[in-house]
């Protein structure tokens, strides 16, 4: 059996009754739930603003905190680096200083050797 333009018709206008009348239910199904009436509602976007209020000063307060501890973090690599920098430098002291003494060692050595030399008897003045 072939549909007529006439069945399908009719099973379209079926669909969008079907379709309207479901809605209708829902709508009375949604009116008869119980609503909070506007003060409560009132109240609530009052504690909303309220919370919302407390929570930017907790932000606030972390923000500061924050900075304290980040303050407090660089004091202390401010005071690290500048003990390294003094252990630095006391090192490159001590080695310019160990470098001078054995320059000065080198230097003297071919007197020592000529005096030690001397002093055995293995060369004569």
């Amino acid at each position: 059996m072939d549909p007529s333009p006439v069945h399908i018709a009719a099973w379209l206008a079926s669909l969008m009754f079907l379709v309207g009348m479901t809605n209708q239910v829902l709508k009375l199904v949604d009116r008869m739930k119980s609503h909070p009436p506007g003060n409560e509602l009132q109240l609530t976007a009052s504690q909303i603003a309220q919370r919302v209020s407390d929570l930017e000063e907790l932000r606030e307060s972390d923000r500061d905190e924050a900075s304290e501890r980040r303050r407090a973090i660089f004091n202390q690599m401010d005071k690290d680096r500048t003990a390294f920098h003094h252990e630095i430098k006391g090192a490159y002291d001590r080695i310019e200083r160990t470098e001078r003494d054995f320059q000065q060692a080198m230097r003297n050595l071919p007197n020592e050797i000529i005096a030690t030399l001397r002093n055995t008897g293995a060369i004569q003045r």
